[in-house]
């Protein structure tokens, strides 16, 4: 047999690692369910819980028989399907904490008849010298290491996952892009670069913070004062070897679509939106835009003759686009891009 306690613990520990959560929920269920196959004997917790139901049991069925199978797994994962009306996690937690609950039976002497009706027992290992019993110095290892591989899986998961941690080991900006995709929605975001800026190859080792993937392979971000595209790309301003994700406080993005006809009016657009899109100038007599080297522009001015000009704005500003514009006749779309900070603080502080 097996302690209850290392029948919880394996169940968590493989749950966390096979959904990558670490909601404690659905840890819970995935605990609660890891005692279910044991109703089998009134001996156990979970029997004496439920001494009606597992005194029937006890009496038709050896222990390790039915509820040690695939087919009573399937049998809870029917029973509790109306769990998954309320959160669908927390159901794939009980029914995977039932599997693994008693999947963890295989590694004792006398294994299980995990493929009831049938009478042939599961047993793992092979070698009867290494299969655990209860409460023995192999049970305490092996706990131990159940114990590790979840704390492990916690941080992991807790900091956004296996492939946010595998991408945080690698640090590619094709990684660095694949989780800002994911994740600017939710979280402020920075960038730790390492690098050099292309126009200087001056080296660059700071934390920018994130505004939006441009491509597969870069970043636009900001240092407060200056936009600056990270990437791999020959036209960036910084050229990077290395870029690792941190998140910062939760938030909620929020997009407002302005369709201008006339007259530009950003009154109840936060200055700290970043805003995206064109508009055709009728007026365009004293338009300058001078180039940038060693930033990113934020602003594209293509004159049309007739006197008009189109503007296209990437990322700028609410101040940058009202010293282009001013009171000129404009027309065209524009998209406010910010952020609402929500009251719960960031937890984990995740990398990638």
């Amino acid at each position: 047999m097996m302690m209850a306690f290392t029948h919880a613990v394996f169940a968590v520990m493989a749950t966390t690692v096979s959904l990558q959560t670490s909601h404690l929920a659905t840890l819970l269920f995935a605990g609660l369910g890891s005692q279910l196959p044991d109703v089998d004997t009134s001996r156990s917790t979970v029997g004496r819980l439920l001494f009606p139901l597992s005194n029937w049991i006890e009496s038709r069925f050896p222990h390790r028989s039915l509820t040690h199978s695939f087919v009573a797994t399937l049998g809870v994962a029917i029973l509790f399907l109306p769990l998954g009306w309320i959160n669908w996690e927390y159901w794939h937690g009980l029914v995977q904490g039932y599997f693994f609950g008693w999947f963890s039976d295989c590694f004792t002497k006398s294994g299980v008849t995990a493929f009831f009706p049938s009478q042939a027992r599961l047993v793992v290992p092979g070698n009867p010298n290494m299969r655990l019993s209860t409460n023995t110095p192999a049970e305490w290892i092996f706990l131990g290491i159940c114990i590790s591989i979840l704390c492990v899986s916690l941080n992991i998961n807790s900091s956004g996952g296996l492939l946010r941690a595998f991408n945080v080991w690698l640090g590619t900006p094709g990684g660095a892009v694949e989780i800002v995709n994911q994740e600017l929605d939710d979280y402020e975001l920075f960038a730790e670069v390492r690098g050099r800026f292309r126009a200087s190859s001056q080296s660059v080792q700071a934390t920018f913070q994130v505004i939006q993937a441009v491509n597969s392979s870069d970043l636009l971000v900001t240092d407060d004062r200056n936009l600056y595209q990270v990437g791999t790309s020959n036209n960036n301003q910084i050229i990077s070897r290395r870029v690792v994700i941190k998140r910062g406080r939760p938030v909620k993005a929020q997009i407002k679509i302005l369709s201008v006809q006339n007259q530009l009016i950003l009154d109840e657009i936060p200055e700290t939106a970043r805003i995206t899109g064109d508009l055709l100038v009728e007026d365009a007599f004293g338009l300058v835009n001078r180039p940038q080297v060693t930033t990113f522009n934020p602003v594209t001015l293509v004159f049309l003759g007739n006197n008009q000009a189109q503007i296209r704005f990437v990322a700028a500003t609410p101040a940058t686009v009202r010293r282009f514009v001013g009171d000129r006749l404009v027309q065209g779309q524009l998209i406010a891009r910010y952020y609402l900070p929500l009251a719960k603080p960031a937890v984990g502080g995740g990398k990638s």
